[in-house]
């Protein structure tokens, strides 16, 4: 099962439309599939289903049952437009969809986005090269499903930071203070 949360479905009408469905890659049968989720808000196959949850996404993955996901895509707009999503309220409330075994993907390295994650309760790693990107983040639901965890000089980052922490994370010395102290106990920083 494929979950795709949007607020806004003008990008995919847009792209679906005869003069640009070309150019954006869809097939006869992406074309199809995506027309039905739009219309019906679900596409299935012999071997998938593809459900659309349309509206806030904050409020959409409150009724997303728990422990039900294997990976996430993360491709939000930036931290700076859509401050909510990056934040480690939101990223608790996706912490308890995913189960063990479950695999955290975004393009973002931000200190503030890495250290969101591992206060939402992942282990945090570096990921992949993608695009023009050298290194993405990874993050999982257990440490042993990292094959290049954050360590000590990140975490040595971290405490030099100046935007160390997503918004919600207070930004008095003693929230700071918190803050850190809860990320240095952080499993992958006690081996």
């Amino acid at each position: 099962t494929i979950v795709s949360f949007e607020n806004d479905l003008g990008s995919l009408e847009l792209a679906l439309a005869d003069e640009h469905r070309v150019s954006f890659g869809f097939t006869e049968a992406s074309t199809k599939a995506a027309r039905e989720l739009l219309e019906k808000g679900t596409y299935a196959t012999e071997h998938t289903t593809w459900r659309l949850s349309e509206g806030d996404f904050v409020e959409s993955i409150t009724r997303e049952p728990a422990n039900s996901a294997d990976i996430v895509f993360w491709d939000f707009y930036s931290p700076k437009t859509h401050p909510s999503l990056w934040n480690v309220s939101t990223l608790r409330a996706l912490r308890r969809v995913c189960r063990d075994g479950c695999t955290f993907h975004t393009y973002s390295t931000a200190t503030s986005l890495r250290a969101g994650l591992l206060l939402a309760g992942f282990a945090v790693g570096h990921g992949e090269p993608t695009g023009t990107r050298s290194e993405t983040t990874l993050g999982a639901v257990t440490l042993a499903d990292l094959s290049h965890p954050l360590g000590e000089r990140w975490l040595e980052r971290l405490e030099r930071s100046h935007a160390a922490f997503p918004n919600d994370v207070g930004t008095d010395p003693g929230a700071r203070t918190t803050a850190l102290d809860a990320v240095r106990a952080c499993p992958q920083f006690r081996l």
